[in-house]
């Protein structure tokens, strides 16, 4: 069959369109394989969903160092993604114990909010600048906490005179104000008192005692006693009475941790902080 010249472009263009589009895309190398874990390493800890409800104890992965949440029968329980958003919901929650004046607006950084905790109800909270000074606190953060604030803030004394510091007056310090200590003054103590290799936080604990100097200048708290006060809500921070560092059995129930010889919040009470 003969076929006028135009009709043979025709067919060249159409096979040209009809390759092109046949053209093999090339498929991305698959990533590199993870790398293995070195001789020796520790095991890394399982990650906890921040969504999780209160389970009946607290994990480093929480990030929730005051015990915030942390009852019987709570619905309120409060986790946060990062060391640094527990710290600050930790002192954003002292300031407002302590200051009748303060609002959302005047905490220096972001709030931080939390179940049943929004800067909707921060001036409603029941105890909204009845807790000047940390032994205010007795009874009211810690139930009954008779002698709450008298524990940690002994801690404190104790660190203040390893660097030749007077203790502060239990009955007189206030929760608003400079911290006098430094980072690494309060880490050295963490680590004459506990075996550090027992610390849980993915932070060392001069990491974790400079984000508590550095949230309470934005938000006017003494950084350096609240991380006291935290030291005896977390058991120096391990945490007694969670999982361990390995988390969980094979059989995938918590397995308690043996240290259980220092103070941990459980309290069952309503209307806690």
């Amino acid at each position: 069959m003969n076929l006028p010249p135009h009709s043979f472009r025709l067919v060249l263009a159409l096979g040209t369109v009809v390759l092109a589009s046949c053209a093999v895309v090339p498929v991305p190398p698959p990533p590199p394989p993870a790398p293995s874990p070195q001789p020796g390493a520790p095991a890394p800890t399982p990650e906890v969903s921040c969504s999780n409800p209160w389970r009946g104890y607290v994990v480093a992965s929480d990030h929730n160092y005051a015990g915030i949440g942390a009852f019987n029968g709570s619905n309120r329980f409060m986790c946060k993604a990062t060391p640094t958003q527990g710290i600050r919901a930790h002192l954003q929650h002292l300031r407002n114990y302590a200051d009748s004046a303060s609002t959302p607006s005047t905490l220096g950084a972001p709030f931080e909010p939390r179940p049943f905790y929004t800067e909707a109800n921060f001036g409603t909270f029941l105890y909204h600048g009845a807790a000047p000074r940390w032994i205010d606190l007795n009874g009211r953060w810690a139930v009954p906490g008779t002698t709450y604030a008298q524990t940690f803030v002994g801690i404190y004394n104790t660190m203040r005179a390893n660097v030749s510091l007077p203790p502060v007056d239990v009955s007189a310090v206030t929760i608003m104000g400079p911290s006098e200590l430094t980072a690494a003054q309060i880490a050295a103590r963490v680590c004459a008192s506990i075996n550090c290799a027992d610390w849980k936080p993915e932070i060392s604990p001069t990491a974790m005692a400079q984000l508590y100097i550095d949230e309470g200048i934005l938000v006017g708290v003494r950084g350096d006693l609240a991380f006291c006060q935290s030291i005896l809500e977390t058991g120096w921070f391990r945490w007694p009475g969670s999982p361990t560092a390995i988390g969980l059995s094979s059989a995938g129930t918590a397995e308690p941790d043996p240290v259980m010889d220092v103070y941990f919040e459980l309290q069952s009470v309503t209307g806690r902080n």
